[in-house]
């Protein structure tokens, strides 16, 4: 919702500019669309594979083990505070005590993407407008979020951002990473 939020907020603050307003309206529209598409699920040689279900910490810890097993790419370590660095275990108390909850992939995805966004704000100044805000987004290099993601590059060429990601398993109730980064 974070992520949903920020979008929004730009749409606002760009409403005298008809082209940057329906462009970030649309990208707040479709934000809101991650959850269910998350959900998809296919099946893969027997087993189960999904995407974007990494965003739902419930799912490994399913009673009965019913998940146990269960496949998925991810982008970042997951939010268990025992696996986390040092400074993430900071923002991880920061959130349990803001919000009274553990954070769970969403709130880390959110993070990162509101993070991205303020590093591309600074880079455009102090005089803001949608092209210095592209170029600001487009100027970062070598970004890596507190959460041993991938490195990430924009250019004018490249919107991406990152282009690798990891496979995961369920294992003991938890989300267990199998690989190193997977480059595509």
């Amino acid at each position: 919702m974070l992520v949903f939020a920020i979008l929004v907020t730009m749409g606002i603050a760009f409403r005298r500019e008809p082209e940057a307003h329906k462009r970030f309206m649309l990208l707040a529209s479709v934000n809101l669309l991650s959850a269910p598409i998350g959900r998809i699920v296919l099946l893969l040689h027997g087993a189960v594979l999904t995407l974007f279900l990494l965003t739902d910490l419930f799912v490994a810890a399913a009673q009965g083990g019913v998940t146990e097993g269960l496949y998925a790419m991810g982008l970042t370590d997951m939010p268990y505070r025992d696996t986390l660095s040092p400074t993430a275990q900071a923002w991880f108390d920061r959130y349990k005590d803001r919000y009274k909850v553990e954070p769970n992939i969403g709130a880390v995805y959110g993070h990162v993407a509101a993070d991205l966004t303020v590093t591309g704000l600074e880079k455009a100044g102090k005089d803001l407008t949608l092209d210095t805000f592209v170029k600001g987004l487009e100027s970062i290099k070598g970004y890596k979020d507190i959460f041993n993601g991938p490195e990430v590059n924009f250019a004018a060429d490249k919107h991406q951002g990152a282009s690798s990601s990891f496979l995961a398993v369920v294992k003991g109730g938890r989300w267990a990473r199998l690989t190193d980064p997977l480059s595509y």
